[in-house]
């Protein structure tokens, strides 16, 4: 049985990562004004955090619609046996109604979608799992019921400016943002059962990127920790030199670095930086 595996663009995927494991992305759109650009298509990562950094516009984002899916999954089954769609937590986001809604539309059982209760890398690496067990001969079955535990081994933290961009859009309750901007702390946020949480609030940025690594050493210590990614919205050589503490503490771990999807940049602004890893166990 060919199955074809899909996601969205929040899965914050490389382009090597896309192509090697033939994944299909369905992108978001990122709205400045009247502006809107498909998700690393009509804009780059790069290109969106340069234009954030740069403008008093409050860009806003909106999910792939019905009909995006519907074009997605009908030209994918005219190649394989059944689509396994990946998507973004369904708490955050109305992308997997829109998925559902574009099966429902097309009728076809064969359309397996599978709400990953995460965002960015956490999510990216759901898909990817997903591509492996299909090189390996799995069926629709055996990836759903993977997926639901690589969900609970993988870990993402990010260190926030500010909670208001999160306050505003809903992600995160009011009073913890009020919290927040009082104080004037630099909360960790966390995803936990697919919503925004803060795990840690820390007075400055230093001290909460090493409240990041004092949970990552738990978690290596405690569980063990192989695939590690450093996601980010600040300077590059900011992220380098916490990606060179990483690799201090799991030097045979894979280690990328990458900006953080854009699609939640726009929920945490400018400023972010942070880790997405998988557990072992």
């Amino acid at each position: 049985m060919r199955i074809a595996v899909l996601t969205d663009s929040t899965a914050n995927l490389t382009d090597e990562q896309v192509q090697r494991h033939g994944i299909t992305v369905v992108p978001l759109q990122l709205v400045f004004g009247d502006e809107a650009f498909s998700d690393g298509e009509d804009m780059s990562a790069e290109d969106f955090y340069q234009r954030l950094a740069t403008t008093d516009q409050v860009p806003t984002t909106s999910q792939p619609s019905a009909g995006a899916f519907v074009e997605a999954f009908e030209r994918l089954l005219q190649t394989y046996d059944a689509v396994c769609a990946v998507l973004l937590s369904g708490k955050l986001s109305g992308t997997v109604r829109a998925a559902e809604s574009a099966r429902a539309m097309i009728g076809d059982a064969r359309i397996a979608i599978h709400d990953s209760a995460m965002a960015d890398y956490a999510l990216g690496l759901q898909a990817l799992t997903a591509a492996q067990m299909v090189s390996q001969g799995a069926t629709l079955e055996q990836i759903q019921a993977a997926l639901p535990d690589v969900a609970r081994r993988s870990q993402a933290f990010i260190v926030v400016g500010s909670l208001e961009n999160l306050r505003r859009g809903g992600r995160i309750g009011g009073a913890a943002a009020l919290v927040g901007t009082l104080l004037q702390i630099k909360p960790v946020i966390t995803l936990r059962d697919g919503l925004v949480e803060v795990h840690e609030k820390v007075r400055t940025f230093h001290k909460a990127l090493d409240a990041i690594l004092e949970q990552l050493n738990r978690d290596v210590t405690a569980r063990g920790v192989k695939h590690v990614r450093v996601i980010h919205s600040t300077t590059p050589e900011a992220a380098a030199a916490f990606a060179a503490r990483v690799r201090e503490m799991l030097p045979e771990a894979e280690l990328s670095v990458t900006p953080l999807a854009p699609i939640i940049g726009v929920h945490t602004g400018t400023g972010c930086c942070g880790l997405i890893y998988l557990c072992e166990s």
